[in-house]
């Protein structure tokens, strides 16, 4: 399909009119997103979109072996491991992981029982395997996603009025991981097309 237009409108438009489950943009040449300006065509998508986005950066020929799964508790990252379960080989292994802080002493065992009930009605037949970390989120993910070839993040963010923002975990994540990344944005008020 081809449109003509603003290139993350036409990609929200379509998406839309073919009520996709998932928008599949590639990374572009062999820059990261880290030379991208913070209002490149995919984070617009992510924020605009309402979909699951998938960025990817290589051909993928087959389904996902190794994914790491980002577990905040909220809707957000609920709609994105729906999704990510989807991609995944049936012999995958997958991670879900939940970051806390290290001041928090609720950060360990009473937590991770809770990432266990999170996950439960998520993905029958999937074989979790759930961690919990203790530190700042960015770099505990951005460590693990170096062995991952799927990081998988909800797009929880701050909403200022019409203009919502992804987060500031998922805006880094997306542009230092080396691995495909999958966001699922918050469900919101929908983005009035132009």
């Amino acid at each position: 399909m081809m449109g003509v237009g603003t290139p993350f409108v036409e990609i929200v438009r379509t998406g839309r009119t073919a009520a996709a489950e998932l928008i599949v943009l590639g990374r572009t040449g062999e820059h990261t997103f880290a030379d991208a300006s913070v209002g490149s065509t995919t984070e617009r998508v992510v924020r605009k979109g309402g979909a699951p986005v998938l960025v990817v950066g290589q051909p993928v020929h087959t389904a996902y072996e190794r994914a790491i799964l980002a577990v905040d508790l909220s809707e957000s990252s609920g709609r994105m491991l729906a999704v990510a379960g989807r991609l995944a080989t049936d012999a995958a292994s997958v991670g879900g992981v939940h970051v806390g802080d290290p001041r928090d002493p609720r950060t360990g065992g009473s937590l991770q029982t809770r990432v266990a009930s999170f996950l439960a009605p998520l993905g029958a037949g999937i074989p979790w395997a759930i961690e919990v970390h203790r530190g700042e989120a960015r770099s505990v993910l951005a460590d693990l996603a170096k062995e991952a070839d799927l990081l998988g993040l909800g797009g929880a963010g701050t909403s200022f009025g019409t203009h919502s923002l992804v987060g500031a975990v998922t805006e880094a994540l997306l542009r230092v991981a080396r691995c495909d990344v999958l966001i699922a944005p918050p469900r919101r008020r929908e983005f009035a097309l132009p």
